[in-house]
């Protein structure tokens, strides 16, 4: 077993790759943690091929020498990670208006870098052009959005084609890694509004993957703030 410490702009879930004695391995986040936790990672078994004992006892020209299928003792210790995935300036992609398809992980690692002044619910409230997330940007709708209390967000209009439609969406006041988390009429996590751009004040919203608590990998649309 060795040690991996979470690196930075990462979360539970996500895949990174880890250099080790025996190489680089990929291994998944396991969920809940965040970047400065730690975990275990199950080192793979090197067999060594068993060997006549020389005259000094455990040792072969010198060299250590170990019995057949034996595990190879590998020191347990930190080691740096990568996160895999989308590593650009996020603010400069999204303000090319190029709208790419922005991982969950980096739009996260994005809004929690945010210092507070540049998350404060008032400045994303406003009408805002609702976009395709499919990686073409395209304008697909508008909303408006509310910021009625503390640092509570609602979006209770939808306009498609120019008909005004209710959004069955109650105001967000919970805050989670400055994002504003969505829930069900049950309590449970039904998505969430992540900042991607925060000079602009351009949002993504991202649905949760079934049976989960994480973010679905791309979002369901993007909400750029006229």
């Amino acid at each position: 077993m060795m040690q991996v410490t979470v690196p930075d702009g990462v979360v539970g879930g996500q895949v990174i790759a880890v250099a080790t004695p025996t190489g680089q391995m990929q291994t998944t986040v396991p969920p809940g943690l965040k970047a400065g936790d730690q975990f275990q990672l199950q080192m793979p078994v090197v067999a060594a091929v068993a060997m006549p004992i020389g005259a000094e006892e455990g040792t072969m020209m010198g060299q250590p020498v170990y019995a057949a299928n034996a595990a190879m003792p590998v020191a347990a210790m930190p080691v740096a990670a990568q996160p895999m995935g989308y590593t650009g300036n996020l603010p400069d992609a999204v303000g090319r208006g190029k709208w790419p398809k922005i991982k969950n992980w980096d739009a996260e690692a994005y809004c929690r870098s945010l210092p507070d002044e540049q998350t404060r619910a008032a400045n994303y409230a406003g009408c805002r052009v609702i976009r395709a997330a499919d990686g073409s940007g395209t304008p697909c709708g508008a909303a408006y959005g509310c910021n009625p209390c503390g640092e509570c967000l609602w979006f209770p209009f939808l306009c498609l084609c120019g008909i005004p439609i209710p959004l069955p969406i109650v105001c967000s006041s919970e805050r989670m890694d400055n994002q504003w988390i969505t829930r069900g009429k049950h309590g449970e996590k039904t998505g969430a509004w992540v900042i991607i751009d925060a000079e602009n004040k351009h949002l993504a919203s991202y649905g949760v993957k079934c049976c989960s608590q994480q973010l679905e990998e791309h979002p369901q649309c993007y909400c750029e703030k006229v």
